[in-house]
């Protein structure tokens, strides 16, 4: 109760100063150090269990050399610096999951290179590599005799590039989905009526995501919170600023409905705008309508343990 009531009172101070948010960032500037190393979520539906997992990590760009997808005849888009964040995801929904292996820039949020292997009745991996005029795309799926081999093994493949298309450019910061819950955090989203835009590639499409801080909403949270050898649980309601996606096609009429979690349009991200951390995730799921994703575990690094 006495932490709601705090976070009451710094929305309200915030409507006037702009000053909420344990890491403001204002309009221009590069994102800032993401509030958090590892989120999860879940939802029970009556007939089955969803849950995805999260894990940002730096990595040195060294140290995944070996991992970028080299097309012959086209020019691939390397990092500039250094280091790298690394963003694992794991989703599980009833039989079926996926991870996906995410490298991105820490100062732009660009990602050069993603990979998405799916599980459940039919397994393909999926990688996404940015080139400096698009997108290259390699898709793989085992033979029978191959089902139980690394993906680098499988013999079925097929390529494809998608190029930018004429309103889009490299110097542009590109996206994925996923991407955005590390900018949601980051990005300057303090109070109502802030707003943030990012580009992204999904699968095929190529789409202009602008974050609007639309309102507040209370949440009833219950999760772990790590920090360091700390875990504690957090548990009550939280004032939390309901930053709306709103998605439009960039170039050609979108193929594939925009998603977030298996969540579509459309999808809203509620944050708590002390710790930074995206509390809920809201949309519409197959068969179940209108319908929330929330957080149950998060890990933050050790020199944010005061808050909350």
């Amino acid at each position: 109760m006495l932490r709601s009531l705090l976070q009451v009172g710094l929305l309200s101070l915030a409507l006037t100063q702009g000053t909420v948010g344990s890491s403001p960032v204002l309009a221009g500037q590069q994102p800032a150090t993401p509030p958090w190393t590892e989120l999860a979520y879940a939802k029970n539906y009556l007939w089955l269990k969803a849950s995805t997992s999260l894990s940002l990590s730096p990595v040195t760009a060294e140290s995944v050399a070996d991992k970028w997808l080299s097309p012959e005849g086209v020019k691939p888009v390397f990092p500039e610096g250094d280091t790298l964040w690394q963003l694992v995801v794991q989703s599980q929904l009833g039989n079926g999951g996926e991870q996906v292996s995410i490298w991105m820039d820490p100062d732009t949020l660009q990602v050069y290179q993603r990979s998405r292997l799916s599980e459940g009745k039919q397994r393909r991996m999926k990688q996404y590599r940015l080139l400096e005029q698009g997108i290259y795309r390699v898709r793989r799926e085992p033979l029978d005799a191959e089902r139980g081999l690394s993906p680098d093994l499988w013999s079925k493949s097929s390529a494809m590039q998608r190029p930018f298309p004429p309103a889009l450019t490299a110097v542009q910061p590109l996206l994925s989905p996923y991407a955005l819950l590390v900018a949601v955090s980051t990005g300057p989203l303090r109070k109502p009526g802030d707003s943030w835009t990012q580009y992204l590639y999904t699968d095929v499409d190529y789409l202009r995501v602008e974050m609007v801080v639309t309102g507040v909403a209370e949440v009833a949270v219950d999760y772990r919170l790590l920090s360091g050898n700390t875990t504690r649980e957090v548990k009550g309601p939280v004032a939390a600023l309901v930053v709306s996606l709103q998605v439009r096609p960039v170039g050609a009429a979108p193929e594939d409905a925009f998603e977030l979690m298996g969540l579509t349009g459309p999808v809203s991200i509620l944050l708590d705008p002390v710790t930074g951390l995206p509390l809920q995730i809201r949309g519409s799921a197959p068969r179940m309508g209108e319908t929330a994703i929330d957080l149950v575990r998060a890990a933050i690094p050790d020199r944010r343990a005061t808050l909350p």
